[in-house]
């Protein structure tokens, strides 16, 4: 592999990412976070950085290690503000709290992805902070909050 042949190489950051998110396509999960942490192990100055923390953030919540998932959407939160990744970090986050049946702090987690009526996710996110509601006892602001989102003008 040109990455193990030519770790100097200015592209070998390229073929570890593209080889760890072939294995994630795959399905070889294991696989894929190890290759993963290497590229972050052994190019910590990447262009793919940040991706490859949140794709091994993807891996890590199909495997549901949602505890490992969570750091690395918070990684690329606090690491990389203004990364193209950000709302997509927010989303895996929240999902992976809930999943921890914390659902507390998922609605946090979700109501900053509401703060932005525009966002491609917000419809979505809705539904996520419902159920949320929902969890943590209280239907009526569950109900009240589809009712008023979802119903018709």
């Amino acid at each position: 592999s040109i990455w193990e042949q030519y770790p100097d190489n200015e592209f070998a950051d390229d073929g570890l990412f593209w080889h760890a998110k072939c294995l994630q396509n795959a399905n070889l999960h294991d696989k894929s976070i190890r290759a993963y942490q290497k590229l972050l192990d052994l190019y910590p100055k990447s262009d793919l950085y940040a991706e490859a923390v949140f794709s091994q953030g993807e891996v890590l919540k199909a495997v549901q290690k949602y505890a490992l998932a969570a750091k690395n959407f918070q990684n690329i939160l606090s690491d990389f503000p203004n990364s193209f990744l950000k709302e997509a970090a927010l989303v895996h986050w929240g999902d992976c709290i809930y999943l921890m049946n914390e659902y507390q702090q998922a609605l946090e987690i979700y109501n900053k992805i509401l703060l932005d009526k525009m966002s491609l996710n917000y419809k979505k996110t809705l539904y996520k902070v419902a159920k949320c509601y929902r969890k943590l006892g209280s239907l009526n602001q569950a109900i009240d909050l589809i009712n008023c989102h979802f119903s018709a003008p």
